[in-house]
């Protein structure tokens, strides 16, 4: 009985995701947009079937959904790695193409995995060696990764400290955007825009701009929280999304992503055989919890409210609530769940 209330919450929750996603197919007319979504679109629908199929113990039946929700799965990551590449490539990002490298090993890792499935072993094969090519590369590549994460999480956290303790005796008052100009144009053609705000003090207009760029172009008259100095008000600071802010969440996505490998790792080696909860399902649940809260969390420090920064969004807010979906409902069912199932 238990087992049937658990896949009844899995459909109940499987039903949801799709008809978000289908509403958003049918609104949106970007073309990028329609082709990831429907990919996410087919993975919940075979996640649906596969739970209706174990419902009603048609086990033979939910081996076919689970093949179509992995091949839907795989054909959204190497299109979003395509497209990772191809946007880096045209951009000449080249340290952000480099950063793709990581996880095209691992979803080829899976996708060979997926097509040749492990045999029987004989007593005549060959005994391989424990410190393989890939392994290797793989172990120096998320390590490298690793690296990169901390030290951005480092320097964001040091120029946050910093720039705190700078501002920490400044006064607070509101800025109002006025225009913007351009911070940065492709070869490609796309364009990113610095935002100019004004504030005054003592009946004198000042003027402040963002440090970075943005495609995000707030309504004229739009207001941000700043701070400036009361000695030197031209000395000033837009609260909320900054350069630091950039690399904290750029760290940390680096981060928790060559983590994860680090603690699947640590799983084949059977060092959480013996905790009574899914350690690596919940590690996962929580990135994605942390990626869906950070995404919201950096737009609305471009903004002055969290309605602006769901206007802002547009469909696209899609996404960054799919994954706190998705993370709670992993989180839950890694922690409580499993942990009913094995006492």
């Amino acid at each position: 009985m238990r087992k049937k209330g658990i896949f009844i919450a899995r459909l109940l929750f499987s039903f949801m995701i799709t008809l978000m996603l289908f509403s958003m197919i049918i609104k949106t007319n970007d073309t990028y947009s329609q082709m990831f979504m429907t990919s996410f679109l087919i993975c919940a629908l075979a996640s649906m079937g596969k739970t209706i199929c174990f419902l009603f113990e048609k086990e033979n039946w939910a081996k076919i959904f689970d093949q179509l929700f992995l091949i839907s799965f795989f054909l959204f990551a190497f299109g979003f790695l395509f497209f990772w590449c191809y946007t880096s490539i045209k951009s000449a990002n080249f340290v952000f193409l480099f950063f793709s490298i990581p996880f095209w090993l691992v979803s080829i890792h899976y996708f060979r995995k997926f097509l040749w499935k492990k045999t029987k072993r004989t007593n005549n094969k060959k005994k391989q060696s424990k410190w393989s090519t890939s392994i290797v590369v793989g172990t120096i590549l998320i390590g490298f990764t690793l690296c990169c994460g901390l030290v951005l999480l480092f320097l964001g956290i040091k120029d946050f400290y910093q720039e705190n303790h700078k501002i920490k005796n400044y006064v607070t008052t509101t800025a109002y955007f006025k225009d913007y100009q351009i911070y940065e144009q492709t070869s490609d053609g796309s364009v990113t825009y610095q935002l100019n705000y004004v504030y005054q003090v003592e009946g004198k207009e000042y003027t402040i701009s963002t440090d970075y760029g943005t495609n995000d172009i707030p309504d004229k008259g739009s207001v941000r929280e700043m701070k400036y100095n009361p000695n030197h008000p031209s000395e000033a600071v837009l609260l909320g999304t900054n350069r630091s802010n950039s690399m904290i969440y750029i760290g940390a996505f680096f981060t928790l992503g060559s983590f994860t490998f680090v603690l699947v790792a640590l799983y084949t080696k059977g060092v959480f055989d013996k905790v009574k909860f899914d350690v690596i399902g919940t590690y996962i649940g929580i990135v994605f919890l942390l990626i869906g809260i950070g995404i919201v969390l950096f737009q609305n420090g471009t903004t002055g409210s969290f309605l602006e920064t769901v206007r802002s969004f547009g469909l696209w807010i899609f996404i960054p609530l799919a994954f706190v979906i998705i993370g709670l409902f992993q989180v839950i069912k890694s922690i409580l769940i499993i942990k009913k199932n094995r006492e």
